[in-house]
């Protein structure tokens, strides 16, 4: 390695890669423009004369410019396209890997030593940040991860998969690394980056390999699976990253972060599917860390729910409108454009909510089939028993009115393989636990007394019977019935017990100082927060998924620091033994 490397590494960084990156632009402003003049052509019959000549002429304008986009793409694509120097390219940045990877396992006690030829074998955990590794241009990692994505979208899959498989394999080691290490790229954009370099290697979707009950992926599309390094650290990885990808620190990061944990689910699920993985991620769940990540796949799976739930309701009111032709008559030009672009907003909307919402909630799904403690804590059993009896509400209760539209397959959405999923979440977890962990899951649903309705699982286990083709389709779905079925009489029994306990006149007529000023509910499980505040457990575990600081004070703890009450618990109890005596 000499000052020929930099120079290099440099001159792309410059040149292609900057092609790369003015590639994308252009092509998002197409995109833009486009849907523009198609907006406009919408409306232009039906305005005012004077205001529709403008209009076309605006049209004219748009027509000009998006032409001179697709030209300025044509132009960088024949650069970007070019085989013979893609080739060349990657024989470079698979050099880069090489060197950035031998630095990374650099002797910490001679850090001024030349590292070992050869591509080394990764430990993990990764080793501390390299001093060598500061020196490097922090745009290498961004530029490897750009040119693979360049490389298998814009160049041709099929060249990149005759490279030498040992180069690939680096390659995906090199992506792994520096995803899995927190210390090594600080960016959460670039590590955004390095997981949709990833996805390079599983099947795009649609494509008949993401079934490998049918067909056998080709090597290509086995180079993460059979990664040795991948397998250790990716299952951790993709739940860490999950997380941090909440807090970017751009004035975008709420929607931002969602395209990029899509692309997480997108590689986690192909993963899931592969030999020996759904064991990796299993032991990957026993990492403290992983409480928060599953909190944030709930948040983001009500979120998308609920944003689903509005533009349907929004889209079937639009509907409606439409289909009243007295009244659509009576509108103005204008205003029936403006009615139709509203149904077609709604339409795109719903369509992105629904296919979010199913797609965290598959992944929910595949986690629970094989693990059911951490859903069982005191962090989760709450929200995870609300979450699955409020889309049971969605789709099975009286809430399921909102989501009638005219077509439901026009915005991708089948609720009754949504209903399954959710199914298949309660029997998993229910039927996976101890059956001490059952009873406090049943108890936990039957405690939600917003969303929790007996008759829902029944008409439940009705519509995922009655329809042939979707048993058919699902061979398990007898066996997920009478699980669901098996688990409702469970849930019965303990809504019974807590209607015989009638907590809720205990919390009325209790002391003030027996009742948690945050939860509302009695101090069964009391502990003392730093600030010196008196709360229950349960509620400041949940507290903590979201939101690492003290509500008083707002100086940052853990669980750790909550203490034990054991007096105020005392009190509790004896208070509760008063209470059921007087009975």
């Amino acid at each position: 390695i000499s000052e020929f490397f930099g120079l290099a590494l440099q001159a792309l960084h410059l040149g292609p890669m900057q092609s790369v990156a003015k590639l994308k632009v252009e092509f998002s402003q197409c995109t833009d423009l486009l849907k523009g003049i198609a907006n406009i052509k919408k409306q232009v019959d039906s305005l005012p004369f004077h205001v529709a000549a403008s209009a076309r002429a605006r049209i004219r304008e748009l027509e000009a410019e998006a032409l001179a986009s697709a030209r300025r793409q044509v132009a960088l694509q024949t650069l970007v396209r070019d085989e013979a120097f893609a080739r060349e390219q990657f024989a470079f940045y698979h050099l880069v890997c090489v060197v950035l990877l031998r630095t990374v396992c650099a002797d910490p006690a001679d850090p001024g030593a030349t590292p070992r030829p050869g591509v080394p074998t990764l430990p993990y955990p990764l080793p501390l940040l390299p001093p060598l590794l500061t020196r490097l241009p922090e745009h290498a990692v961004d530029d490897v991860a750009n040119f693979v994505q360049l490389f298998g979208r814009e160049v041709d899959l099929n060249v990149l998969a005759q490279q030498p498989p040992g180069h690939l394999s680096t390659i995906v080691t090199f992506l792994s690394a520096f995803l899995a290490s927190t210390i090594y790229v600080h960016n959460p954009y670039v590590r955004a980056k390095l997981v949709d370099a990833l996805l390079v290697f599983v099947p795009p979707m649609g494509s008949p390999f993401l079934d490998r009950d049918r067909r056998t992926p080709p090597p290509i599309f086995r180079m993460i699976e059979t990664n040795a390094f991948a397998m250790r650290a990716l299952p951790e990885a993709l739940a860490q990253f999950f997380v941090a990808i909440e807090f970017t620190g751009s004035h975008t990061a709420f929607y931002d972060k969602f395209r990029h944990r899509g692309s997480i689910i997108r590689l986690w699920e192909y993963l899931w599917s592969a030999p020996g993985w759904p064991d990796l991620f299993v032991r990957a769940s026993e990492s403290p860390s992983y409480l928060h990540f599953l909190n944030m796949l709930a948040n983001d799976v009500l979120y998308h729910m609920d944003e689903a739930v509005h533009h349907l309701d929004e889209l079937r009111q639009a509907q409606e409108r439409r289909a009243d032709e007295a009244a659509v008559a009576a509108l103005s030009p204008q205003e029936r454009a403006q009615l139709e672009q509203r149904l077609d907003q709604e339409k795109q909307q719903a369509r992105y909510s629904l296919h979010m919402s199913r797609q965290h909630l598959k992944l929910l799904g595949l986690l629970t089939s094989r693990i059911s403690q951490p859903f069982l804590s005191v962090e989760l059993l709450t929200r995870v028993s609300e979450l699955c009896n409020q889309f049971l509400d969605m789709l099975a209760g009286d809430s399921r009115k909102k989501l009638k539209v005219a077509d439901l397959a026009e915005v991708g959405f089948e609720p009754r393989e949504v209903l399954y999923l959710i199914v298949s979440i309660y029997d998993n977890i229910a039927g996976r636990s101890t059956p001490a962990g059952a009873a406090a899951f049943a108890k936990a649903v039957a405690s939600d007394s917003r969303f929790y309705r007996h008759a829902n699982f029944e008409l439940a286990a009705r519509v995922l019977s009655d329809d042939a083709g979707f048993v058919m389709r699902h061979t398990d779905v007898g066996m997920r019935v009478e699980g669901l079925r098996r688990f409702a009489e469970a849930v019965r029994e303990a809504a019974s017990a807590l209607e015989e306990e009638d907590l809720q006149e205990d919390v009325d007529d209790a002391p003030e100082d027996l009742v948690c000023s945050l939860s509302g509910g009695l101090l069964t499980d009391a502990v003392t927060l730093p600030s010196g505040t008196v709360v229950s457990r349960a509620f400041m575990a949940r507290h903590l998924l979201n939101d690492p600081n003290d509500p008083f004070t707002r100086s940052p703890m853990t669980a750790a620091d909550m203490v034990d009450d054991v007096a105020t618990r005392a009190r509790v109890a004896a208070y509760l033994e008063e209470r059921r005596a007087a009975r």
